[in-house]
């Protein structure tokens, strides 16, 4: 069974810029910071999906995204969850644009649903994920650092795509298996 998720592809230059606040940050003890690679906006984490079931989901959220037309957002501050002062996830959030992404990963979450995979309990914060940290500490001093580094850099959406995360002993690596225009 694929371990899946769906979200939104970055350009190169967007994930270089994103790498290049890690060097910015200064020592995060037991950050695990995502590869340039792998930098992404999620949409819906799927988890794992029966293989009978990833075509017709995957038609379900084609279905559900197309038609909705091609859009800009634009990236904001830096954050942390579920705060910075007891951090465990440190992101890169939008300045503009994020109700359509929002929209979006509504529409995307309803064709998710229609296939037994459950609602988020908590409301979407659309945001880019940079770095894990294992033991929650306080990052308010790193934030300070980077925040509004790459505030107006402009991200076209244009498709969403459905990623494949595989499991590595060195961290998951994530590969599109499909793109769905919008």
């Amino acid at each position: 069974m694929p371990r899946l998720f769906v979200g939104l592809e970055l350009s190169e230059e967007v994930r270089e810029g994103l790498s290049e606040l890690r060097s910015e940050v200064g020592e995060i003890r037991s950050a695990r910071w995502i590869t340039t690679h792998n930098l992404h906006l999620t949409l819906k984490f799927l988890g794992h999906v029966p293989d009978e079931i990833v075509q017709p989901l995957s038609e379900s959220i084609a279905a559900a995204v197309h038609g909705r037309g091609s859009f800009s957002f634009t990236l904001g501050n830096a954050g942390a969850f579920p705060s910075a002062r007891r951090a465990s996830i440190i992101w890169y959030g939008l300045s503009s644009g994020s109700e359509r992404v929002k929209n979006l990963a509504g529409a995307v979450e309803a064709a998710a649903t229609r296939y037994g995979y459950p609602a988020e309990s908590r409301p979407y914060h659309p945001h880019i994920t940079i770095a894990r940290i294992a033991n929650v500490q306080d990052v308010t001093t790193s934030l300070d650092s980077i925040d509004g580094r790459l505030r107006g850099v402009e991200i076209e959406v244009k498709q969403v795509s459905l990623f494949e995360s595989r499991l590595q002993r060195t961290g998951a690596e994530y590969s599109v298996k499909e793109r769905f225009p919008v």
